[in-house]
């Protein structure tokens, strides 16, 4: 005898067919970003078209390397306008639909448009993109990119002076560390930094506060745990800024 099926109810077929939906369109845009990617690649280079097989396939399967490339190379040269140019012309849809692929290399994406917008002193627009790599990221707070991305989001609130945010923010972040490793230099010196307010001191009181983390200061550039975060931030530089050692 054959055994019946399973009955699904209304409630879980609605349910069912509107996460196909969902997921079919966050599809269908992450297709439509490559198709036009690789149109403007053959249009640009007419040999792209002979290209080996192995190569296009490469390609396809990172979507977002190519963007990355370029967000990183316009900050390296500090051209922070081209990057933005370049950011208003991505897909609306793009920070959202390339989750499903690789969370890592969205996150990745937007500290890059965030760091452009921070250097232009757009700080909505920065904020904006932080919302997009944060969007249920809970899960990632001992990656490296996700601990720069959290780093910049409270540089960008110090340069508001929004005392009050990043005081709950310290802390949290503290909490989240993990306990094996503890803080890194650069988080302890970033977060010395916003707790003392260089902006409200003398520039002796400055001066003395330097003194106490040359040290540490010294040893970031030379340190290759702490190039891990470095590498996507200049933020010794950022330090040397605040603490009155370079101009900015």
């Amino acid at each position: 005898m054959r055994r019946p099926l399973p009955r699904v109810t209304n409630i879980e077929f609605r349910e069912s067919a509107r996460s196909s939906v969902v997921y079919f369109i966050a599809i269908a845009v992450f297709l439509a970003t490559i198709v036009a990617q690789a149109g403007a690649g053959q249009s640009a280079n007419p040999k792209s078209q002979s290209a080996p097989a192995g190569a296009r396939k490469q390609r396809i399967a990172n979507p977002l390397n190519e963007l990355l490339d370029e967000a990183q190379r316009d900050i390296e040269k500090k051209d922070f306008q081209a990057a933005i140019d370049h950011i208003a012309g991505l897909p609306s849809g793009l920070f959202n639909t390339y989750q499903l692929v690789h969370d890592e290399k969205q996150a990745e994406l937007c500290f890059y448009c965030v760091l452009a917008y921070f250097r232009k002193k757009d700080y909505r627009k920065a904020h904006k993109y932080l919302s997009y790599a944060f969007k249920g990221k809970d899960a990632y707070p001992q990656l490296a990119i996700y601990k720069a991305l959290r780093l910049l989001n409270m540089i960008i609130h110090y340069e508001q002076k929004d005392t009050e945010y990043l005081s709950y923010d310290i802390r949290a972040y503290k909490r989240s560390a993990d306990p094996r490793t503890g803080l890194s230099r650069t988080e302890k010196i970033i977060f010395k930094i916003i707790q003392e307010k260089p902006f409200a001191n003398t520039r002796h009181q400055n001066n003395i506060l330097a003194k106490k983390l040359k040290k540490d200061i010294d040893a970031l550039s030379t340190d290759k745990y702490e190039l891990q975060l470095l590498k996507y931030m200049d933020f010794l530089q950022w330090i040397n800024q605040k603490l009155g050692l370079v101009n900015p």
